[in-house]
């Protein structure tokens, strides 16, 4: 089974006015289904607060973006995973472990700021979301995209190298 990762070099998600991250991937990611590319979106509001509150260094604002950001990813997830496995989709573990990756992260961002124990640096975390968003978004969903449009006939590949 091929490994869901980034190639060394890839681009980084590009930067949008007023902080957070720009969202050229969502039209790509399309070929999944309307549901899950609106989720998509949705997700990406929340991972741009989330930046947003990280930059401004505020716990509780971070905590709370945090939050929202925890909730909508696991809705999310359990949506996107539900699809992996109405398709036979044959890397869904996979898949879903990098979301089950995320989600503890996320818990680890929202005990440290909310117990306000040791070093915190909303530097790392943002750096770790980018590392994390960038190739699950450019090549794991990319990929779970291409597995649904080619069994619905479309013309991407399934098994092309990732």
């Amino acid at each position: 089974m091929p490994q869901l990762s980034v190639p060394y070099g890839s681009p980084q998600l590009p930067a949008a006015p007023g902080g957070g991250f720009a969202r050229p991937w969502v039209e790509q990611l399309a070929k999944q289904s309307a549901e899950l590319n609106a989720d998509h979106s949705v997700v990406f509001e929340k991972l741009n607060a989330l930046l947003r509150a990280l930059a401004s260094g505020e716990r509780m604002s971070v905590s709370l973006a945090c939050s929202a950001m925890s909730a909508e990813a696991r809705a999310h997830f359990e949506r996107e995973e539900e699809q992996m496995l109405a398709n036979d989709y044959p890397q869904r573990e996979l898949h879903a472990g990098q979301h089950d990756e995320l989600l503890r992260h996320l818990a680890r961002i929202s005990y440290k700021v909310t117990v306000n124990m040791g070093y915190w640096s909303p530097a790392s975390e943002l750096s770790m979301l980018e590392q994390w968003f960038v190739p699950h978004l450019s090549y794991a969903d990319q990929h779970f995209a291409d597995f649904v449009a080619a069994r619905r006939g479309g013309r991407a590949d399934p098994n092309r190298a990732v």
